[in-house]
């Protein structure tokens, strides 16, 4: 937030030509976590998903440092740090959903339905359980697609 005098404009700080492109783009980042809403846990992950560790901290320091919530934010990305966020965080990948029979056209869509359902709270991060809703996830694609030839 110093960086930007506490103002939420980005365009004077990225002018700056000391700062390298890196910088830039956490800078960037940290602007885009400090506008976005902050509830909970799932919106911080939600934030993991798509911004990396360093970005999200940042964020979140500059975000507690304008609407002085510091601890707060401090605590959720402590809560989340280890929770699941990315596909990669997910007990299982792309190779294992292929050896248990799943198309492999249809692989990045269910990756991303399970991680959904996983930052969501609606499917725990278990090998088990994700494989099974990966069934459940590509029979109901199959079923909109043969709707979709009707």
């Amino acid at each position: 937030a110093l960086l930007f005098n506490h103002s939420k404009d980005e365009s004077s700080a990225l002018t700056n030509p000391r700062f390298s492109n890196f910088e830039k783009k956490v800078i960037t980042h940290s602007i885009e976590i400090m506008n976005s809403e902050v509830l909970g846990d799932r919106d911080v992950r939600m934030l993991f998903r798509n911004y990396s560790n360093k970005d999200v901290l940042y964020g979140l320091r500059c975000k507690g440092a304008s609407d002085g919530k510091s601890d707060y934010y401090l605590d959720l990305y402590n809560k989340n740090i280890d929770k699941p966020n990315r596909i990669k965080s997910l007990k299982v990948n792309g190779y294992s959903l292929i050896r248990n029979k799943i198309c492999k056209k249809n692989i990045g869509r269910i990756l991303n339905k399970l991680l959904d359902e996983v930052i969501n709270g609606d499917l725990e991060n278990e090998y088990d359980a994700l494989i099974e809703r990966s069934r459940q996830i590509e029979a109901d694609f199959h079923l909109q697609n043969d709707q979709n030839l009707v």
